[in-house]
C-alpha cells in the first residue's frame, strides 16, 4: 500500500508557516552514551556533525506532486510519495523542482554549521504553481435592443428598425463583435416613422484586462411620435414552454384575426392600440408526427400576458416537510405548519415536489392548479398555498378539485379554498393534481313559440287540370345572445371581476354550442300544386322560435343571459274547391292560369 505523505490532510500554507517557525531540528546530548567530557581520562573525540535536508513537493492546493523532477545542488534526487531526504553540507544548498504544467521553482536553504556531536534536520515544502495565462485587454460584442415607448417589457422586432453604430471618430462600425474599448454612438431608426421617432445614445466601453470577449446589451427606447402618443396603448405578452416531443413553429399576436406580430422565439410582445379590436395570442407547433397544432388565447382588458406550457411538466419545487413558508411562482407561497408529517401508508416522507400546472389554469374558471408528487401523499396538517385575490373579494370562496380517473371533481376529504382579506388560501390534505376553481352553477330554460305570417291570394284554378304554383317566402337563421358583459356588470363592480366572469360565461356558452352569430333573414321558393277548380286562398309561413334563458350563479349572484334561436320553418297553403257547371266555358282561363302559363306568387 502506498505510504501517505506526512502533509496529507494539511493545507500547504499551514505547513509553510510551521516550517518558518522551526526550519531546523538540532540534537546533541551524548552523555547517556558514556561520553562524559568530565571524565578523568581527559579528552574525548565526538562524532562529526550531521546535516539532513528533507523536502516535500506540493501544488497550490496542498496535493502531492509525485512526478516532479528535483535536484539538490544540481544532483538529482528521487521522490517517494512526493518527498525526499538527503544528507547535505553547511553552506547554501539549492533545491530546484520542475514538473510539466507547473512553473519551475528554485529555493536556497542556508545550512548553518554546528559543533561536532550535534545533528541538524532542515524541513522544506516546495510549492509548484500552474503557468499563469497572460491577461489581454478585453473586447466587447455589442447587442442593440430597441424598446417601444420607454417600456422594457415591449421589445421591438429586429425587422422593425435599423441600427447604425459609429466610433469616436465618426466612422461607421460594420461589425458589432470584437470591439475595442472606447466611445461608440448608437442610432436606432424605427421603420414606422408614423409611430416612433429615431433615437440616439452613446456607450463607453472601458479598457479592462481579461481573457474573453464580453457581450454588452444596449437598451434603446424608440419613443412614440406626437401623433401616436395621442392614442392609448397596452403591451401584450406571450410565452410558450414546450416539452421535448413538440417543436415550436412560431408565436403570433393577431388583431381581428390578422397577424400583427410574429416570433420564432419562445417569447413575443406587441404594443397594441386600445381601439376595441380583438387580440389573440397563438402558439403554433408540431408534434412528433409532424402534425400542425395551434393553441389560442384571447386577450382582454385585464388579461395581457399568457404563459402556455404544452404537455410539459411545470418547473418543480422540492419542498422539505419542515415548518415554514416557501415561495412559489410570483406572489404565491406555501406554508407548512409545525408538527406536520407526510405519509403514504406507514412510510414517512421528508420532502415532496410541487409543480404549477399553468396549462390547466387556461380553463376560464380555474384560478390556480398544481401537481403534487408523490401521488397519494397524505399530510397530518393541511399544507396551505396562498395567492392574491385580484377580483376585489367578489368571487367568494373557491372550490378545491382533484383530478381523478373520471376527470376533475370536488374534493370530498375536507380540503378548501377560502378567502381571507385579499388572499386566497388553499388547504390541501393530500396529493395528486389539484386546482382552485370558481364555483359556477348554471340552468337553461327553453321557451318555444311559433311565429306565423299569412299572405292572402284568393286566386282560383278555373280549369280541369292541376296548376303548379311557386311561392317565395322568408325565414330566419342564426343565433342571438344578449350582452354577457352587460349582464355581469349589473351584478359585479370591479372591472377585474367583470372581465373574469364574462370570460367564464362566454366560454361556457361556446362549449355548449351557443354562439352570438346574429340572426338574418333568408329567402327560398316553395312549389305546390293547385287542383282543378280550386281556390288558393292564402299561404301561411310558420317558424319555430326558441328563446332560452341561461342563468349562471357565481357567489350567490344570478347572471341571466337570453339566447334566441330560430328553428324549423313550414309553408302551408290554404285551398278550397268550388262547384263548376258544364255550361261554363273553359277557354277564358282562371286566376292561376291566365294566358295558359304557370305564375309565381310572391
Amino acid at each position: 500500500m502506498k505510504k501517505k505523505s506526512f502533509l496529507s490532510g494539511f493545507n500547504a500554507k499551514f505547513v509553510l508557516a510551521a516550517v518558518a517557525l522551526s526550519s531546523a531540528l538540532l540534537t546533541g546530548c551524548y552523555k547517556d552514551d558514556g561520553l562524559d567530557v568530565n571524565s578523568p581520562s581527559g579528552t574525548v573525540t565526538l562524532p562529526a556533525a550531521s546535516y539532513t535536508l528533507t523536502a516535500t513537493v506540493v501544488n497550490a492546493e496542498g496535493g502531492l506532486v509525485e512526478n516532479a523532477s528535483v535536484t539538490v545542488d544540481n544532483a538529482p534526487v528521487t521522490l517517494a510519495n512526493g518527498s525526499f531526504s538527503k544528507a547535505v553540507k553547511p553552506g547554501k544548498v539549492v533545491i530546484k523542482a520542475s514538473c510539466e504544467g507547473y512553473n519551475t521553482v528554485e529555493k536556497t536553504v542556508e545550512v548553518i554549521e554546528i559543533p561536532d556531536g550535534q545533528a541538524a534536520v532542515y524541513t522544506e515544502v516546495i510549492v509548484l504553481t500552474k503557468d499563469a495565462t497572460p491577461e489581454v485587454a478585453a473586447t466587447y460584442d455589442l447587442g442593440v435592443v430597441a424598446f417601444a415607448a420607454s417600456d422594457l417589457t415591449n421589445e421591438l422586432k429586429k425587422e422593425e428598425y435599423t441600427v447604425k453604430v459609429t466610433d469616436g471618430a465618426g466612422a461607421e462600425v460594420t461589425s458589432l463583435t470584437g470591439l475595442a474599448a472606447g466611445r461608440y454612438n448608437v442610432v436606432v431608426t424605427p421603420k414606422d416613422t408614423e409611430k416612433y421617432n429615431a433615437y440616439t445614445t452613446a456607450i463607453d466601453l472601458a479598457r479592462v484586462m481579461g481573457t474573453a470577449a464580453e457581450t454588452i446589451k444596449v437598451q434603446v427606447y424608440a419613443v412614440l411620435t406626437e401623433k401616436a402618443a395621442d392614442k392609448e396603448y397596452v403591451v401584450l405578452n406571450g410565452m410558450a414552454n414546450l416539452s421535448s416531443e413538440y417543436t415550436l413553429t412560431n408565436l403570433q399576436i393577431t388583431r381581428n384575426d390578422v397577424v400583427v406580430a410574429e416570433s420564432e422565439a419562445d417569447y413575443i410582445v406587441y404594443l397594441a392600440e386600445k381601439d376595441g379590436a380583438a387580440y389573440q395570442f397563438k402558439v403554433n407547433y408540431t408534434d412528433a408526427d409532424g402534425n400542425k397544432l395551434t393553441i389560442i388565447r384571447d386577450y382582454t382588458d385585464t388579461v395581457l400576458t399568457f404563459f402556455v406550457s404544452i404537455n410539459a411538466e411545470a418547473p418543480t419545487a422540492t419542498v422539505p416537510v419542515t415548518p415554514g413558508t416557501y415561495p412559489l411562482v410570483g406572489d404565491d407561497a406555501l406554508t407548512i405548519a409545525e408538527g406536520t408529517t407526510a405519509k403514504i401508508g406507514d412510510v414517512e416522507y421528508s420532502s415532496f415536489d410541487l409543480a404549477r400546472l399553468l396549462d390547466v389554469e387556461t380553463t376560464p374558471a380555474v384560478a390556480r392548479a398544481f401537481m403534487g408528487t408523490p401521488d397519494g401523499l397524505v399530510f397530518s396538517n393541511p399544507i396551505k398555498i396562498s395567492f392574491k385575490d385580484t377580483w376585489n373579494n367578489e368571487l367568494g370562496d373557491l372550490e378545491l378539485q382533484y383530478l381523478g380517473t373520471n376527470g376533475w371533481a370536488k374534493d370530498t376529504e375536507g380540503g378548501s379554498v377560502t378567502l381571507a382579506g385579499d388572499t386566497y388560501v388553499m388547504n390541501v390534505k393530500h396529493f395528486s393534481s389539484f386546482r382552485a376553481e370558481v364555483p359556477v352553477s348554471s340552468s337553461f330554460a327553453d321557451k318555444r313559440d311559433t311565429v306565423s305570417t299569412d299572405e292572402t291570394f284568393d286566386k282560383k284554378n278555373d280549369t280541369d287540370r292541376t296548376v303548379k304554383v311557386k311561392y317565395r317566402y322568408g325565414y330566419q337563421t342564426g343565433m342571438s345572445i344578449s350582452d354577457v358583459e352587460q349582464a355581469v356588470s349589473a351584478k359585479f363592480e370591479s372591472q377585474a371581476a367583470i372581465s373574469y366572469v364574462t370570460n367564464i360565461i362566454s366560454k361556457d356558452l361556446a362549449v355548449k354550442g351557443y354562439v352570438n352569430m346574429g340572426i338574418e333573414t333568408n329567402y327560398d321558393i316553395k312549389e305546390f300544386t293547385v287542383l282543378p277548380y280550386t281556390v288558393l286562398n292564402k299561404v301561411t309561413t310558420k317558424q319555430g322560435m326558441n328563446v332560452i334563458t341561461a342563468t349562471y350563479t357565481i357567489n350567490d349572484k344570478d347572471i341571466v343571459i337570453t339566447i334566441t334561436k330560430p328553428e324549423g320553418v313550414r309553408v302551408v297553403p290554404d285551398t278550397y274547391t268550388y262547384g263548376h257547371g258544364h255550361g261554363h266555358a273553359h277557354g277564358h282561363g282562371g286566376d292561376l292560369n291566365a294566358g295558359g302559363g304557370i305564375i309565381e306568387v310572391e
